[in-house]
């Protein structure tokens, strides 16, 4: 696999897991019953159950070396930045204090170990689905803060990893 991947960047991802994942299957079950989806099918409460930060933290621990470079950019937003649909949760993350997106706190979406990129200003789903570009007027009115600049985003990232990886290239050529 090293071989065929030069790098990975994780954009908001869960990697730490979320604090929110305990209750967070039956809140999700009652959700997409209440906005349905029909391109999102299937047992949401199996994949909401693998955000457990127990579960999350055990990977880490079983697999804690990286395989390739790894980048992180967190997605960052208060409460006027969060669309609607994610405020109850925003509401739970931020008892913790500190940075959070509505779905996952700072310190949960780093990977152990790779190059924090910094802060996406926008809660978790502006910066990784297309919502407000949806046809279906219930999801824009409930995902009402989800413009953001997706591709121009992707497109920094890419930049900076492929010269960062030019430049500890350089810095250590192969003997």
């Amino acid at each position: 696999m090293k071989d065929q991947v030069a790098a990975f960047i994780s954009v908001a991802g869960a990697s730490g897991g979320s604090p929110i994942a305990d209750p967070l299957p039956q809140f999700a079950e009652k959700y997409m019953k209440t906005v349905p989806i029909p391109s999102c099918q299937g047992d949401f409460s199996t994949g909401f159950r693998s955000l457990k930060r127990e579960i999350r933290q055990a990977f880490l621990a079983a697999h804690p070396q990286l395989v390739v470079p790894t980048y992180s950019i967190i997605a960052k937003a208060d409460q006027a930045t969060t669309s609607k649909s994610l405020l109850q949760t925003w509401h739970m993350l931020a008892a913790y204090g500190g940075d959070e997106d509505g779905q996952l706190l700072k310190d949960d979406a780093i990977v152990p170990g790779a190059k924090f990129l910094g802060a996406a200003l926008a809660d978790h789903f502006a910066i990784a689905l297309p919502f407000d570009k949806s046809t279906d007027a219930t999801i824009r009115s409930q995902m009402d803060k989800t413009a953001y600049p997706r591709a121009a985003l992707l497109e920094s990232l890419i930049r900076f990893v492929t010269a960062d990886l030019e430049q500890t290239a350089a810095a250590n050529p192969p003997n």
